[in-house]
């Protein structure tokens, strides 16, 4: 599961509360059950600069971490709830990146193998653009087991709610959950349409709609495109349409991703077309798992 929401803001007085919000809440918001465990199973064993296990395998491992370059800040620490505050004071200070990352220990016990190698994990982060620094993008990557989400359609409930509730404190500039994004950064359309860059992507976020997946949050600019908040619900074409206070708008194509089919996928592509970018998508061979799009030009 992945939830990303760009932002063109984040310079802004109000993006540090944003950004706290967003990490220091994802986990607990989109997987409480996972949240609780860690609750009780910290607090976790420290890095060491040597190396060596962090714990027994198959036990939870946590941590965040902050980097500015200014304050000289990159040291991750171990999660708990005084680095939890940590975290949330320094994001105060507009950094460049950071993170929170939960997961069970593999085989190894070694986090520096990556969290996406652990048989669970999420992690939630936030990275700015190093040209652009008030552009900047939140995320959750998430790999859980149906014990630690529950059934799939309370696990749909909770992503979309999690993503309305930060997108209605921005003015997003693009937005979704799916299960489908390929690397971190890209959106499974900008892979396919000529390999195109991410960076690049999120920067026209207002000129051109990224993707389209489950749930899809629309800029302002975009949604009056298509007529607007009624427009896009009388076109049937969603499950449910909520409109943001700036003007944006969030669209659920189908009540449970479990449903999210090529029927489905096809109504939200044949209606967000207009402002789709030119260009027709390509299946990267290189990706694992299904690319979940519409294999022709929306610009045609």
């Amino acid at each position: 599961m992945y939830a990303m929401l760009d932002v063109d803001t984040a310079g802004g007085a109000g993006f540090p509360e944003v950004s706290s919000d967003w990490l220091a809440h994802a986990v607990r918001a989109v997987a409480p059950v996972f949240w609780e465990s860690a609750m009780r199973a910290w607090p976790f064993a420290e890095r060491e600069k040597t190396g060596g296990p962090l714990g027994r395998p198959g036990t939870l491992w946590g941590e965040v971490y902050v980097w500015n370059p200014e304050r000289r800040l990159g040291d991750p620490r171990p999660l708990s709830p005084e680095s939890l505050e940590w975290m949330t004071r320094e994001l105060a200070e507009y950094p460049t990146s950071a993170h929170l990352r939960l997961c069970v220990l593999g085989a190894e016990a070694d986090p520096e193998l990556g969290p996406e190698l652990a048989e669970e994990f999420i992690r939630v982060s936030l990275s700015v653009d190093d040209d652009w620094p008030w552009v900047a993008q939140l995320q959750v990557v998430s790999a859980l087991s149906p014990e630690r989400e529950g059934d799939t359609a309370e696990r749909s409930r909770r992503w979309a709610d999690f993503l309305h509730a930060a997108a209605a404190k921005v003015d997003p500039t693009y937005g979704h959950v799916c299960d489908d994004q390929p690397t971190l950064g890209h959106t499974a359309l900008d892979r396919a349409i000529h390999g195109r860059s991410g960076r690049v992507s999120i920067r026209k976020g207002r000129e051109r709609l990224r993707g389209y997946s489950w749930v899809t949050v629309l800029p302002s600019e975009l949604a009056r495109t298509l007529g607007g908040f009624a427009a896009l619900e009388r076109s049937g074409a969603f499950f449910r349409v909520r409109e943001l206070p700036t003007g944006a708008v969030l669209l659920q194509a189908c009540e449970d991703l479990a449903d999210y089919d090529d029927e489905v996928m096809e109504r939200v592509f044949e209606t967000l077309a207009p402002v789709l970018p030119e260009g027709t998508p390509e299946a990267d061979p290189t990706l694992k798992g299904s690319q979940r799009l519409v294999w022709r030009n929306a610009r045609r």
